[in-house]
């Protein structure tokens, strides 16, 4: 039972090392009163990058819900935030507890012509159930390459 014990201490602390952030943190502002699919197009060359606090990236959704930028995306791990914006920037109260719900990155495509994105829904885990991704997948993609 000791050997054990000592195993499965072991095997912690070997997934706490691996758990490290491995990428910089990204820093979510959405409108108030957004709640829908947001995806986030990255590495599209004529876009701005996006702006950082210390470490952070800050990624301030527009009311539409596509965010393009030249930004790279990055791959790995990392301690996010998520904040309600008013119309002048400020961070709000979360009463209702909106979230960041089913997340997924892609690439679209190959070679110079690969898209990479992020989508997720923003709203209660109620609302997330009942709506799709497909036709802002496809919005964004007609901003991104027109």
């Amino acid at each position: 039972m000791h050997r054990m014990n000592r195993c499965l201490l072991v095997l912690l602390c070997a997934c706490f090392i691996g758990a490290e952030q491995t990428r910089s943190p990204e820093v979510l502002e959405v409108p108030q009163l957004f709640r829908g699919w947001a995806v986030i197009v990255w590495d599209v060359a004529g876009y701005p990058a996006l702006p950082k606090d210390g470490a952070k990236l800050v990624e301030r959704l527009p009311n539409d819900g596509i965010l393009i930028t030249s930004t790279h995306l990055e791959s790995g791990v990392a301690a996010d935030e998520l904040y309600l914006i008013d119309d002048f920037g400020n961070r709000v109260a979360n009463p209702s507890k909106v979230m960041k719900h089913h997340g997924t990155v892609a690439v679209l495509g190959s070679g110079n012509q690969a898209v990479h994105l992020t989508a997720f829904f923003i709203g209660t885990p109620a609302e997330a159930k009942a709506v799709s991704v497909d036709s802002k997948i496809s919005e964004a993609l007609r901003k991104a390459k027109p």
